[in-house]
C-alpha cells in the first residue's frame, strides 16, 4: 500500500530493499545448507571427495582413493616429514648435476655472496694480512660457490695450518742452528771464534743484508752457510784485505784475535806515528788500509 506523500514513498522503497536483501540471504543460506547436506550425504556414503568444489582438486583427490579427510591430511603430513620441511624450504637438485654457472640461485640461497667481495677473512694476532692471497681466496671461493660462513671457516683452518707450519719452521731452524753450531765448534776447534768473525767480515764487505743471508741459509742450511762465509772471508783476506801494519807487509791476521789482543794491538798502532798519520790523512796512500784494519779491530772490540 503506497502512502501519497513524500515520506510514504521513501518508506515504501526502503521496505522493498530490505525485503530483497532478506530474500537473497535466505537463498544463500539455503544453497549452503543444501551443499552441506549433499557433502554430508556423500561423506556418509564414503564419497567425501564429492564435496570438494574445485574440479581439478576433486579429480586429483578421487584418484588418490583416500577414505576420508583425515586420511588426506595424514598423507600430506607424512609427505612433509619425509621431505624434511615445507616446500618453500626445500631445494631440488638437478638430475644432471649442479654448478654455480647454471644454478646460481641455488648457491645464493645456500649462502654464497652476490659478489666475491662479500667474503671476510680474520687475520690472527701477530700476522700481517696478505692482500694478494686474500684476493685470490675471494675470487676462488666465489667461483666454487662457497657460502660466506664456509669461506670464513676455510680461512680460519688455513691460518691454523700456516701458524703450525711457521712454528715447525722456527723449531726446525733452531734445531738446525744448534746442530750446525755444534759441528762447527768440533771441526774448527780453537779457531771457531776467528772463523765466525772472518765470515761476518766477508758478509759485511759484500754488503749482504740479513734477508740475503737468510735466503742462503734457507737453501743450504746454517752449517754450510757459516762455512761458505768463513771460506769467502779467507779468500777475500788473501786477495784484498791484507790487514796489518804497513811495515809488516800486511801479514798480521786479526781474525783470530781475542778482544784483549785486539785492544793491545790497537794501542800499539796508536803509538806508531806512521800508522797514526796514515789514519788521519785521507789522501795518504795507506789511509784505506789502516782504516780497514781499525774497523776490523773495532769489530772484535765492540761486537754487535
Amino acid at each position: 500500500m503506497r502512502i501519497g506523500n513524500e515520506f510514504g514513498v521513501v518508506l515504501s522503497d526502503e521496505a522493498g530493499d530490505a525485503a530483497a536483501a532478506a530474500a537473497a540471504t535466505a537463498a544463500t543460506e539455503a544453497a549452503a545448507a543444501t551443499e552441506a547436506a549433499a557433502a554430508a550425504a556423500a561423506a556418509k556414503e564414503g564419497n567425501w571427495v564429492a564435496g570438494v568444489k574445485n574440479d581439478d582438486l576433486r579429480a586429483w583427490a578421487t584418484n588418490k582413493n583416500w577414505a576420508d579427510q583425515d586420511a588426506a591430511l595424514a598423507s600430506h603430513q607424512s609427505l612433509e616429514k619425509m621431505m624434511g620441511g615445507p616446500a618453500n624450504e626445500l631445494l631440488r637438485i638437478p638430475v644432471d648435476g649442479i654448478s654455480v654457472e647454471t644454478n646460481r640461485d641455488v648457491f645464493l640461497r645456500m649462502g654464497m655472496p652476490d659478489k666475491a667481495e662479500g667474503y671476510t677473512f680474520a687475520v690472527p694476532e701477530g700476522m700481517k694480512a696478505d692482500e694478494s692471497m686474500q684476493t685470490w681466496a675471494r675470487e676462488t671461493f666465489h667461483k666454487l660457490g662457497l657460502s660466506v660462513e664456509q669461506g670464513a671457516q676455510l680461512n680460519d683452518e688455513f691460518n691454523v695450518l700456516q701458524t703450525a707450519s711457521d712454528t715447525r719452521g722456527k723449531e726446525d731452524h733452531s734445531a738446525d742452528v744448534q746442530l750446525g753450531d755444534k759441528n762447527l765448534q768440533k771441526e774448527w776447534g780453537q779457531g771457531y771464534d776467528g772463523q765466525l768473525r772472518q765470515g761476518q767480515m766477508a758478509i759485511r764487505a759484500l754488503g749482504m743484508t740479513a734477508d740475503m743471508v737468510n735466503a742462503v741459509e734457507a737453501s743450504i742450511g746454517y752449517e754450510a752457510t757459516m762455512k761458505w762465509a768463513a771460506n769467502l772471508g779467507s779468500k777475500l783476506n788473501e786477495d784484498t784485505f791484507a790487514l796489518g801494519h804497513p811495515a809488516d807487509g800486511g801479514k798480521n791476521d786479526t781474525f783470530d784475535m781475542s778482544p784483549d789482543k785486539a785492544r793491545a794491538r790497537y794501542q800499539k798502532l796508536l803509538a806508531d806515528p806512521a800508522w797514526l798519520k796514515a789514519l788521519q790523512t785521507k789522501n795518504h796512500p795507506e789511509h784505506k788500509k789502516v782504516m780497514a784494519e781499525r774497523s776490523e779491530l773495532f769489530t772484535i772490540l765492540y761486537p754487535e
